[in-house]
């Protein structure tokens, strides 16, 4: 996970704009002085070093991963909270039971087997973007050295 300070919180809304580079496993830091719990683990923020939180196991909230709820997400989605579901791809709404056929629509839009993403409409003019494979980047998909 991140740390992004919101530096204006007074502001009625606030938008963060950043690049994130998410890695494939999550570090579980022994130097922690947090106590998560038997449903939480210990982890330090991917760009702040010695700053750590408590990432809860799903079902479970709170700072201290104590509070156990039950999930109303659809099955193949994260349930993070009570209220807050983290929907698969192509799945959308506040419970993640809705569809996005966006990508079937222009499934030929995407270039070099790009994995084709629908975008939440509310967010952006674009109705869907093409990630790139590994040996591709940006939007162009321009080759890699």
């Amino acid at each position: 996970s991140w740390y992004v300070p919101i530096p204006f919180q007074f502001l009625p809304v606030n938008r963060i704009a950043t690049r994130i580079f998410i890695q494939n496993k999550t570090m579980i830091s022994k130097l922690c002085s947090l106590y998560c719990g038997e449903h939480g683990h210990c982890v330090e923020y991917i760009n702040r070093k010695f700053l750590y939180f408590c990432q809860c196991d799903e079902g479970h909230s709170s700072v201290q991963c104590n509070i156990k709820h039950n999930c109303s997400c659809l099955f193949d989605s994260y349930c993070l909270t009570p209220s807050i579901c983290v929907c698969s791809m192509n799945k959308f709404g506040s419970k993640c039971y809705l569809k996005s056929s966006v990508c079937q629509t222009f499934n030929n839009s995407c270039e070099n087997n790009e994995l084709c993403i629908s975008i939440d409409d509310r967010m952006s003019l674009n109705k869907f973007t093409c990630l790139c494979t590994e040996n591709f980047y940006e939007t162009q998909y321009e080759k890699s050295n």
